[in-house]
């Protein structure tokens, strides 16, 4: 009798496996539907991060207008361009909270739910 019971144990399983498979494959194909653009916006904007070469040349800036001149060839150039001179510490730092905050708030109109309220 336990032998019979795990049989239709094991056919149970085995009649269910293809069906929980193909569950699987739906909820991974959909993934792109709801949330590819949104990753694909994400890694764009993570390819747009400053690098050490970045960096190095920041540091080695004398002067804020250096420093603008080193933003220009980044991802980040165009956000200080309409800036009248001199460039002051609280504008670049403004500008850098806009720039966030309106990348942020353009990923998070992408999203669809659960995402937009965990964002």
């Amino acid at each position: 009798f336990g032998s019979r019971i795990s049989d239709c144990a094991e056919s149970s399983l085995c009649l269910l496996a293809p069906q929980l498979l193909a569950l699987a494959f739906m909820e991974l194909s959909m993934f792109n539907v709801n949330h590819g653009f949104c990753e694909a916006v994400a890694r764009g904007l993570r390819s747009g991060f400053l690098g050490p070469e970045d960096y190095r040349r920041l540091g080695t800036s004398d002067t804020l207008e250096d420093m603008r001149s080193a933003l220009e060839e980044t991802d980040y150039g165009t956000f200080l361009q309409d800036e009248p001179s001199p460039l002051l510490v609280s504008t670049i730092s403004k500008k850098c909270y806009e720039k966030l905050a309106d990348e942020f708030r353009y990923l998070k109109a992408q999203t669809v739910e659960p995402l937009t309220t965990f964002m």
